[in-house]
């Protein structure tokens, strides 16, 4: 049962990761538990939420028992906007970091940005690309505080 639900997990994070309105400022977490999907995370708008999930029903069908949909809106703010999309500019358009701009799915590196409070997250290949995505976010003005949660995997 384990296995099965490790493969639907594995489904619907694809159906997420292509969904034309999954970007780099959103992050949904998948869990599937006896064929319970529990979606958590972040994203910008109220649209997106029911989206993934009509978009997840509509491909897996009866695959799944039920869907639990506990992903936040992001409160609207024109601060945080402008914050998200300086700091992507910053991290996306540096030469060294330049493998993450290039890769679409699954994005590497998410923005999270609550009322001025910065969440990175996401995977990195090493110490260093970590130590400057997270000083590159803090030279954005505007931002309260930041925590990297970005895993190094190699």
């Amino acid at each position: 049962e384990s296995d099965r639900d490790d493969i639907l997990a594995a489904d619907i994070e694809r159906i997420i990761g292509n969904h034309s309105f999954y970007s780099v400022y959103d992050i949904v977490n998948v869990e599937v538990k006896d064929k319970n999907l529990m979606l958590t995370g972040a994203v910008t708008v109220p649209y997106k939420k029911t989206s993934f999930v009509q978009a997840i029903r509509k491909k897996m069908g009866d695959s799944l028992k039920e869907i639990i949909n506990k992903i936040e809106v992001l409160p609207p703010s024109a601060n945080d906007d402008k914050i998200r999309y300086l700091i992507a500019r910053k991290i996306y358009n540096d030469v060294r970091l330049l493998r993450y701009s290039t890769q679409k799915w699954p994005y590497p590196i998410h923005i999270i940005v609550r009322n001025g409070h910065v969440e990175l997250v996401g995977t990195v290949k090493n110490m260093m690309d970590k130590r400057l995505i997270e000083s590159k976010a803090r030279d954005v003005n505007g931002l309260i505080s930041i925590r990297n949660n970005l895993e190094i995997v190699s």
